[in-house]
C-alpha cells in the first residue's frame, strides 16, 4: 500500500516535472519493488533518451533485463554502464554472475575482482568471488573471502558452510568445528552441513555425536 502510495505521487510529480530524472529514476525503482518491469522501463529508458550516460539507468535496466531472464541484454547494458564508470561495483557483479553463468569461469572472475575492488563492503561479490575460486582450485583464495563475508555478516550460513567444508578438506577438524557449530546454532538445515559434522566428530573420536549428525544428514 505504501509503495503504491509513493507511486501514485511520483506519477503525478514526474507529469509536471517530466525533463527531471531523478524522479523518473526514482518512479523506475517504485515500479521495479512493484514487479512492474515495463513500467520501469519505460521510465528508465525515458532517463537515458535525456542522458545517454545516465550509469544508474543503465544499471538498473540491466536488472530488469536480468529478471526477465534477457541476459543478452542485461549483460550490453551492464557493460556500458562499467564503460562509463570503470568503478560501479554493482555493474561488475552482475557481469560476473552473467559470465559464470554462461561458463566464463575466467570472465567471471575478473569481473568479480573488479567488483570487490570497487565494494569491498559488498559481501554478495566477496561470496561471489569465494565460489569462483573453488572452480579454479584456488581453495586459499575462496578462503580469504569467505572470511571476509563473516566479517561483513556473521550470520551467513552459506560463509560458514563453505569455511567449514574447506577446513574439513585440509583435514583441520577442530577449526571446521568452531563454523559448522555456528551455522548449526543459527538453524542451518543444510545436509552438507550435518555430513561434515559427522565426518569432523568422527575423525576427532566423538562417535556418538557423528552418528547423531550423519543420521540428521540422511534424514534431510
Amino acid at each position: 500500500r505504501a509503495v503504491d502510495d509513493i507511486i501514485a505521487r511520483l506519477e503525478k510529480e514526474v507529469a509536471q516535472r517530466p525533463r527531471d530524472t531523478g524522479l523518473r529514476l526514482q518512479l523506475a525503482l517504485s515500479y521495479m519493488k512493484r514487479a512492474r518491469r515495463e513500467d520501469a522501463e519505460r521510465e528508465l529508458q525515458a532517463v537515458l533518451s535525456q542522458d545517454k550516460k545516465n550509469v544508474d539507468a543503465l544499471y538498473y535496466l540491466g536488472i530488469t533485463h536480468a529478471d526477465s531472464g534477457d541476459l543478452d541484454k542485461a549483460q550490453e547494458n551492464f557493460e556500458k554502464a562499467v564503460s562509463i564508470n570503470q568503478k560501479h561495483g554493482p555493474s561488475h557483479y552482475f557481469l560476473g554472475k552473467i559470465m559464470a553463468l554462461r561458463g566464463n569461469i575466467q570472465g567471471a572472475v575478473k569481473e568479480t575482482e573488479k567488483a570487490v575492488a570497487a565494494s569491498p563492503g559488498n559481501a554478495l561479490a566477496h561470496a561471489q568471488l569465494g565460489e569462483l575460486y573453488i572452480a579454479l582450485g584456488r581453495q586459499s583464495d575462496a578462503g580469504v573471502h569467505w572470511q571476509r563475508v563473516l566479517e561483513l555478516d556473521p550470520s551467513n550460513l552459506q560463509a560458514l558452510h563453505n569455511m567449514g567444508a574447506l577446513y574439513t578438506d585440509e583435514k583441520q577438524y577442530d577449526k571446521a568445528l568452531e563454523y559448522l557449530n555456528r551455522a548449526e546454532r543459527l538453524g542451518s538445515d543444510n545436509p552438507g552441513l550435518y555430513y561434515n559434522l559427522g565426518l569432523c566428530y568422527y575423525m576427532t573420536s566423538k562417535l556418538d555425536k557423528s552418528i547423531e549428525a550423519l543420521s540428521k544428514s540422511a534424514e534431510l
